[in-house]
């Protein structure tokens, strides 16, 4: 289980986080939603300390750090081996091929056997559809490909968790689709997802754990029925927002 208690960010310029409770079931979907601007990456970022908190805490597995204090190096090295994560952009060494980028992780950190990498890289490569794209090179590829290819990279270092941060927001709805239903089989296959989206109908298909962040507090946490069939004004309000109608 990754948790979050009391987790509280300050920018100075009002936004943040604010007393933040949350937790992140193992082997299910949880999805954060919410405003632009209202702390769901910031949240994401905090899980993989990408971002350090001004208070809280944090406890995954047997790891339990008091965030009012400075962490070492090893400290957060040790929960950020237990996660991947995908970002809006793919991030993929241009210079390297395709099976180059995914088994860079794992020969170079994880120190796998080149030959049981590639291995792995071939089987997560038909995984997402792109068994035939081992030998191109990244700008060879749409975007939608990279960002399969994004997934599949953060897949070969075998992650307890794994992080999405708006992995669509860059991509034409055509390609989104691509990538959104490799998350959906990640997702099907009970592996512990974390997932910042806008996309509304996706998250309602994929969650089994909704997070509603707004001004940087908590406005819902909990089931993803109760979240889209009974909403809140304050909900109802957001949803309809992504809703056009003539």
């Amino acid at each position: 289980m990754l948790s979050v208690d009391h987790l509280t960010k300050d920018f100075g310029n009002g936004r943040g986080l604010h007393d933040v409770s949350v937790q992140f079931p193992a082997e299910q979907t949880t999805v954060i939603v919410g405003p632009s601007g209202s702390g769901k990456t910031t949240l994401l970022r905090h899980l993989d300390f990408l971002e350090t908190a001004d208070a809280g805490r944090y406890r995954f597995d047997d790891l339990d750090y008091d965030l009012s204090q400075p962490l070492t190096k090893q400290e957060v090295l040790a929960a950020r081996q237990k996660l991947g994560i995908v970002f809006q952009s793919y991030n993929l060494f241009p210079h390297l091929t395709v099976l180059g980028n995914i088994i860079e992780g794992p020969v170079h950190v994880r120190h796998m056997a080149k030959a049981e990498a590639v291995t792995q890289a071939t089987t997560l490569l038909a995984q997402v559809g792109l068994a035939d794209k081992a030998s191109a090179y990244p700008d060879e590829l749409s975007g939608g490909q990279q960002q399969r290819i994004a997934i599949a990279r953060m897949m070969a270092m075998q992650p307890e968790y794994m992080l999405f941060d708006e992995p669509t927001s860059a991509l034409d709805p055509e390609l989104e689709v691509e990538v959104l239903r490799v998350i959906q089989q990640l997702a099907t296959a009970h592996n512990s997802l974390i997932i910042v989206t806008h996309n509304m109908a996706f998250a309602e298909s994929v969650a089994d754990h909704i997070v509603f962040v707004e001004d940087g507090t908590i406005g819902y946490d909990g089931d993803p029925h109760t979240f889209f069939a009974q909403p809140t004004d304050r909900i109802r309000r957001f949803l309809a927002a992504g809703t056009f109608t003539a």
